[in-house]
Formats: C-alpha cells, sequence, structure tokens
C-alpha cells in the first residue's frame, strides 16, 4: 500500500501526463473522489505540497513546479 501523500503525488502526475500540462484544471473533491478521501484531507496534504513548493494551489487548478 502507498501513503495518501504518494497516491496523490502519483494522481496528479498521471493528470499532468494525460493533459500533457503542468496546470491541472480540478479541484480537491474531484481528487478526494478518485482517491476515495475526503476533500479535507486532500486539501492539507495540497497545502502541505505547496509549502514545500512542489505545487501551487489556485481555485479550481493546481501548478505542478517539482512532483
Amino acid at each position: 500500500f502507498f501513503s495518501l501523500d504518494e497516491r496523490i503525488t502519483d494522481y496528479l502526475l498521471e493528470q499532468s501526463r494525460y493533459q500533457d500540462s503542468n496546470i491541472l484544471y480540478i479541484t480537491h473533491e474531484n481528487i478526494a473522489n478518485e482517491l476515495g478521501s475526503s476533500r479535507e484531507v486532500i486539501s492539507r496534504i495540497l497545502k502541505k505540497f505547496e509549502k514545500e513548493g512542489n505545487i501551487e494551489v489556485f481555485r479550481g487548478k493546481i501548478k505542478l513546479i517539482n512532483l
């Protein structure tokens, strides 16, 4: 089993490849539904990733910087 942090990272990278872009038009709720988690937990982890400088979070989109 992978940690939720790892699953989110894999999911974001997969979406980036699929959309051929480092800017993903996706909500925290969508990610939560895809990964079987709650929006609150996803938001907390994405905020941690943002503090680490790996992503930037905007309303309705996420920019991948260094995942």
